[in-house]
């Protein structure tokens, strides 16, 4: 006991996983009313589904992640838990769907559907080549992709058969992203300290399972450079709750952006040091 006659054990914060208390606070936010539905604009949030792809581009911004855990793929328990606390919390979400190749998802149709039907879902993207469109039964897939809002499709040379046809059959939902040419940025294969102050392309959270990360980025850099990625990242594992998301929200501090940012191509400050190339595919390699 301290001279005033109180404790002197430590006392956290309620969102502080120290705090005896901190499951329940969890539990309670996730029950909580939708006291943010109708207030603002929607959050951004990428839904990572699986690593499968059909294009095998070496310039694939994925691709250090797909390759160190080639079989991942979001579950549908993963995307019913999303929806469930989202809807409890209040958040209102715009939602993107990303992988690998999101058409190669085997839960895309159920995932779709549940989505669509969410009130905490606004809007649902997703980001395609287009090539499972042309292979598979496109009656079956127009159903689902109906429900998607927009479909953005790269032009990555090979794949321009594909997305016109998807265009022909989808319409307006259907777009060739006019930002994304033939040529991406490679990526560093260094640190490029230069690079700061960064200036990040895209800050939308990315949740991949049941872990929310601060950017699309962190995940592929944890694998390129061999890091941990739920320790490299600020990535917040379990619950997705208003308070984790601020928390993760919250800007890049220079310790996460000398990490991160200086070996990102999302990073515009460092494209100036980057090859700008055209990706070659490892069946057009072979």
């Amino acid at each position: 006991m301290s001279r005033r006659g109180r404790s002197s054990a430590p006392k956290f914060h309620k969102w502080d996983r120290r705090n005896p208390d901190y499951w329940a606070n969890v539990g309670a936010i996730s029950e909580a009313p939708r006291a943010r539905r109708g207030r603002g604009r929607p959050e951004r949030i990428i839904l990572r589904v699986t690593a499968k792809c059909n294009g095998g581009c070496d310039t694939c911004a994925a691709l250090p992640w797909r390759e160190r855990d080639p079989g991942y793929e979001m579950s549908m328990g993963h995307v019913r838990r999303f929806l469930r606390i989202s809807e409890g919390s209040g958040y209102r979400w715009s939602v993107v769907l990303s992988g690998g190749e999101p058409l190669l998802w085997r839960h895309i149709r159920d995932a779709v559907t549940a989505l669509h039907a969410s009130p905490s879902v606004e809007f649902i993207r997703m980001f395609s080549n287009g090539g499972p469109y042309v292979d598979r039964r496109r009656d079956e897939m127009d159903q689902y992709l109906q429900l998607v809002d927009r479909i953005g499709i790269p032009n990555y040379g090979w794949n321009v058969d594909a997305a016109a046809e998807m265009k022909r059959r989808l319409g307006s939902r259907v777009s060739f992203l006019p930002h994304l040419r033939p040529k991406f940025y490679a990526r560093p294969d260094r640190p490029i300290m230069e690079a700061l102050p960064e200036v990040c392309s895209c800050r939308a959270l990315v949740l991949d399972g049941d872990v929310l990360s601060r950017c699309p980025g962190v995940r592929t850099i944890s694998a390129q450079c061999g890091w941990d990625f739920e320790r490299a990242g600020d990535a917040n594992v379990g619950i997705l709750f208003p308070e984790t998301v601020a928390a993760v929200r919250r800007p890049h501090d220079r310790g996460f952006a000398a990490k991160f940012c200086t070996i990102c191509p999302g990073n515009r400050s460092a494209r100036p040091f980057l090859e700008f190339k055209v990706p070659k595919r490892t069946s057009d390699a072979e």
